[in-house]
C-alpha cells in the first residue's frame, strides 16, 4: 500500500507537470488505493485480512487528499471526500482509544526517516490530518463557489 500510495502521488505531480499521459495511471493507482480501503475506514499494508494500522491508513489519506485538493486531479476521485473521511474517522478513532498507538512495520519507501519506529503512528497521522484538512477545505471552498 505504500508503494501504491507514493506512485498515486508521483502521478499526480507528472500530470501537473504536464505528462498527460500519466493521468492513466493517476487513475489506476486512485482507484487501487480506494479499492483496498477496509469496511471499518482504514488501510492495510499487508495480505488480504491483515488489519488496518495507522501508518498505512495515514499514507493511503495523504495521497488521496493531495490529489482532491487540485482541481486539475480532483476528477480522478468519484467523491473526493468519501475514502478521506472515511479513513480519517477511522485514524481519529485510534488516536482517541487513549492507548499507546502501536507502531506497524510499513514499506521501505521510509527507510530514510531519522525517526524512531514507535513514532511513526505519530508523524504518519499528524501528515495525514494536516493534508486531509487542506484538501476538504480546498472542495468545500469550490463547491461553494460553483
Amino acid at each position: 500500500m505504500c508503494g501504491t500510495a507514493r506512485v498515486l502521488e508521483a502521478m499526480r505531480d507528472a500530470l501537473l507537470a504536464g505528462y498527460s499521459q500519466a493521468g492513466l495511471r493517476l487513475r489506476e493507482a486512485t482507484r487501487a488505493l480506494i479499492k483496498r480501503q477496509l469496511e471499518e475506514g482504514g488501510w492495510s499494508g499487508g495480505a488480504p485480512g491483515a488489519p488496518a494500522t495507522m501508518e498505512e491508513t495515514a499514507l493511503a489519506i495523504e495521497a488521496l487528499a493531495t490529489v482532491a485538493s487540485t482541481p486539475d486531479t480532483r476528477p480522478f476521485l468519484r467523491d473526493p471526500r468519501a475514502a478521506l473521511e472515511t479513513g480519517l474517522q477511522w485514524l481519529i478513532k485510534q488516536g482517541k482509544s487513549g492507548e499507546t498507538l502501536p507502531a506497524s512495520p510499513v514499506g521501505l519507501c521510509h527507510a530514510s526517516l531519522a525517526y524512531s519506529e514507535r513514532l511513526y503512528p505519530v508523524i504518519f497521522a499528524a501528515g495525514a490530518l494536516l493534508e486531509a484538512r487542506r484538501a476538504l477545505a480546498r472542495y468545500v471552498n469550490t463547491e461553494t463557489q460553483a
